[in-house]
């Protein structure tokens, strides 16, 4: 094309030409004014198709002044604020939406308001007149997380060193008598792992998972949870992938209930009923909330004894799943001042533990053991943040794949602790340059590059690492506080997976047992 002018008596004219044809440019842009003007009293879309060059001709969408097709603006679901809805589609949408509320009279038996929320979120009033199938969330899960980080990076520098001075002092209180922080991995496996068979290459995504399920299995093995005459219960099983090696190490022989709060794909679940689920066992799914799910209405439980399981139950998932186990007490009619009488319930809980930094004040368990370290509601919320610090590493630099993580551990990983590979990772991501794999736990979107590793007092990775400590030996305090014999253990090595934390946990036998 050209661009050209033109004088005469009126002035300068500017010409644009292009394949022969030409255009007077103040011409042009006037006939576009005129045509705005005149969209502004027709019926029209206001979408300027330039292609065309002229206005989209569909009627707009009712208080908008564009069609749906053109109508790019988006609001937060006034149902769960997780998800956007574009604003013209508002209405339909929560006729439809699959957080939509449901009214407490239409609720199952199995689903009761915030029963497992803790103290403060059940006090609490709320505008809330029904159910929702996802949590009712106000903030939103992200938007949760990215004001807690920005609270603790808006702290002064000695501001940070003074509380990360705290977690180390009670970290050293906490932790004291606890074996497993800092502790070598195990990976034992089960007594029977001729299923355990995977084709896929050792540095694949599918066998990092393969192995980290059978290291659990194993766990659970050595400390007699794995029995074909219970039901295993799969909390936030996703996909049901420990439930499928569950499946197949007892050959169909025993029951499954899966619960999650998001829909899933059930390629696992027609598998394992299609080829390894024995006739007469149960194989169930149920989309719920764990804050709302009553464990012993559920039709599948049947008075069955149960083994509560997951693989990476994240943040605070983990808290309300333990706090719903000790809910059913009374549903099931477990008489604490009777021995064994939880045992008669449950066999016990093996759950991988995860994302600490997805944890709520509100909802923690053994929240005690920090208020009695003078920990403030507001300082519990920045531990929770700090903690990803642990998997985060360095501030400023680019976080490791899972890759570059195992090349950072050698063949006899095995010996060393999470802390040591942890700071060798911290030290070595300087020089790495990002391939587009992000890690399973990647926790790069709460970093800030304006705190530099070099202006603090600490270990930005250690204080991470005990931060989680200090949260897990919170679950052992709930759990143990109530009767249950609880222990944690590293079921892999942090070259496969930064969160190898394995919480278990057994009801308190009977006298001789």
């Amino acid at each position: 094309f050209q661009l050209s002018g033109k004088m005469d008596g009126e002035g300068l004219h500017l010409l644009f030409q292009e394949d022969g044809r030409g255009w007077d440019v103040e011409d042009a842009l006037r006939e576009v004014d005129t045509k705005k003007e005149d969209i502004k009293e027709a019926p029209y879309c206001h979408h300027f198709i330039k292609r065309k060059k002229r206005f989209c001709k569909f009627p707009p969408a009712e208080g908008s002044l564009y069609c749906p097709e053109h109508d790019n603006t988006r609001i937060p679901c006034p149902n769960d604020p997780g998800h956007t809805v574009a604003k013209c589609d508002l209405e339909k949408h929560l006729k439809k939406c699959n957080a939509r509320p449901i009214p407490e009279s239409e609720l199952p038996a199995y689903l009761s308001y915030d029963l497992n929320s803790g103290e403060e979120r059940r006090s609490r009033v709320t505008s809330t007149s029904g159910l929702s199938s996802a949590e009712p969330n106000e903030e939103g899960t992200e938007g949760h997380v990215g004001r807690g980080v920005a609270r603790l990076y808006r702290l002064p520098i000695a501001t940070l060193n003074t509380f990360a001075e705290k977690i180390s002092k009670a970290h050293s209180v906490i932790c004291k008598d606890e074996p497993w922080c800092g502790g070598a991995a195990e990976s034992p496996m089960p007594s029977t792992y001729d299923f355990l068979v995977c084709d896929e290459d050792e540095k694949s995504e599918k066998f990092r998972h393969f192995v980290q399920g059978a290291s659990i299995l194993g766990h659970m093995e050595k400390a007699g949870l794995l029995s074909h005459d219970q039901i295993y219960c799969e909390f936030g099983c996703g996909k049901g992938a420990l439930s499928q090696l569950l499946c197949m190490h007892h050959k169909g022989e025993a029951h499954h209930f899966l619960v999650d709060r998001a829909a899933q794909k059930f390629k696992v679940d027609g598998n394992m009923k299609d080829k390894y689920l024995q006739e007469g066992r149960v194989w169930e799914r149920l989309r719920a909330d764990i804050r709302h799910l009553r464990l012993a209405k559920v039709p599948a439980i049947d008075g069955k004894k149960m083994c509560i399981c997951s693989k990476h139950l994240c943040g605070v998932a983990t808290d309300l799943t333990l706090r719903c186990i000790c809910n059913t007490y009374s549903d099931f009619g477990v008489d604490l001042s009777v021995e064994g009488s939880i045992g008669e319930k449950y066999r016990g809980i093996a759950i991988a533990l995860c994302c600490h930094h997805q944890c709520r004040a509100g909802d923690l368990v053994g929240v005690e053991v920090l208020q009695q370290q003078g920990f403030s509601d507001e300082e519990i919320e920045l531990l929770f943040i700090a903690s990803s610090w642990a998997i985060g590493g360095n501030a400023t630099s680019l976080p490791a794949t899972n890759a570059k993580r195992r090349k950072l551990s050698s063949d006899d990983d095995s010996s060393r602790t999470r802390s040591d590979i942890g700071d060798a990772e911290a030290t070595s991501r300087v020089e790495m340059e990002d391939d587009g794999e992000e890690g399973e736990h990647d926790n790069s979107h709460l970093k800030f590059d304006h705190v530099k590793e070099s202006s603090l007092a600490f270990s930005k990775t250690r204080v991470g690492e005990q931060a989680k400590d200090i949260l897990n030996c919170c679950r052992l305090h709930f759990l143990r506080s109530r009767g249950w014999k609880a222990w944690i253990v590293p079921y892999t090595t942090y070259a496969v997976s930064p969160e190898n934390k394995l919480l278990l946990a057994l009801p308190p036998a009977k006298s001789g047992e």
